[in-house]
């Protein structure tokens, strides 16, 4: 007798579900046949304002328990044999696991998945309201979060997104405060409470890019309005009270690839250490001090010698006797050239 299997209810419901989603907000759901089906379930072709915007996002679906670990709040999907056909899709990729226990779908961008972890045989990743996709978060989050803009939250919300222990609800809750709050001051305080609390690997490089903008970062994209002088004068007086652990904290930011260059998080780092009082005499104890990863030294090298050029001679010496090639370069462009400017 042929069966119809619960497996098989499984997987239209959730296919239902995200349909249900997308078309009562007023968006075009596109189910492919199964017959077709080769690792995209469906296109969802969205409306903005009741017009079409051209824009397509192609929709792997996956519906049950066996594609959640609840105790972990995580989901996953296999890959397979779909990785290039995926890599290779012309638009936007999407995967959604559909919970019938949670009533409830999330959502991850496959392409980038895929090219971070080249190796993977599963997508895995966490549950979170950023990465939640049904009736209530589709307009507010979901449209926005995959266009690369921050949720639509309020402020109260935004802050509790921000010390969220989830990494991505935070870092969107950031993203959030600065595009849409950055004039209050109140988020100045929240951020860098934020960050002088929080471990390094809970606080998203973005976060730095944001407290640059206080002594004023004109070289890398803002958004929104500038400070006023007052919301900038005392975020600045919250910077100011940073002591040699937040400073050493920062330096932890600078990638060794790009270290302080235009447009890296590394110069975002200069910018906050170079308007701090007193830096100076900071930068040269850290450089002095060998109990500190020799990169860091170099970094703290680096900006010691914007301000004061050929008179950190000595200083690079240290350094460069202790090993150091990128301070033996800069001792010899310093001598060639009677100065440096990594940003040239």
């Amino acid at each position: 007798m042929v069966k119809y299997e619960t497996s098989a209810v499984t997987a239209k419901s959730g296919l239902s579900f995200v349909r249900d989603v997308i078309e009562r907000s007023g968006n075009i759901f596109h189910k492919i046949e199964h017959e077709n089906d080769l690792g995209i379930d469906a296109w969802i072709e969205l409306i903005y304002d009741k017009t079409p915007s051209g824009k397509q996002i192609a929709v792997q679906i996956k519906s049950g328990n066996s594609f959640f670990d609840y105790n972990r709040e995580r989901c996953h999907i296999t890959i397979g044999t779909h990785r290039q056909y995926w890599e290779k899709y012309s638009i936007p990729v999407i995967g959604v696991v559909y919970s019938p226990e949670l009533q409830k779908s999330f959502w991850i961008n496959i392409k980038s998945y895929l090219k971070n972890y080249p190796s993977a045989k599963k997508i895995q990743f966490t549950i979170s309201r950023a990465n939640c996709l049904d009736h209530e978060s589709m307009k507010t989050i979901f449209l926005q979060v995959i266009n690369n803009k921050p949720p639509n939250l309020s402020l109260h919300d935004a802050i509790n997104w921000l010390w969220s222990p989830k990494f991505d609800e935070s870092a969107w809750g950031i993203r959030t405060l600065f595009q849409g709050y950055r004039i209050e001051i109140q988020i100045w305080e929240e951020f860098i409470r934020f960050f002088v609390e929080k471990p390094i690997s809970e606080i998203p490089d973005v976060l730095i890019a944001y407290l640059a903008d206080i002594p004023g970062h004109w070289d890398m994209l803002r958004s929104g309005s500038d400070l006023s002088n007052t919301t900038r004068s005392i975020a600045s007086k919250l910077l100011n009270g940073f002591s040699m652990n937040e400073i050493i904290k920062l330096l932890h930011f600078i990638d060794k690839e790009n270290v302080i260059s235009r447009g890296s998080i590394g110069q975002s780092v200069e910018i906050i250490l170079s308007s701090l009082p007193n830096i100076d005499s900071t930068l040269s104890e850290i450089i002095q001090d060998e109990g500190v990863e020799l990169f860091y030294r170099e970094c703290c090298a680096i900006i010691f010698t914007m301000h004061n050029q050929m008179q950190s001679i000595p200083l690079l010496q240290i350094l460069a006797n202790s090993g150091s090639q990128r301070c033996q370069w800069i001792i010899e462009d310093l001598e060639k050239f009677g100065g440096i400017n990594p940003y040239q």
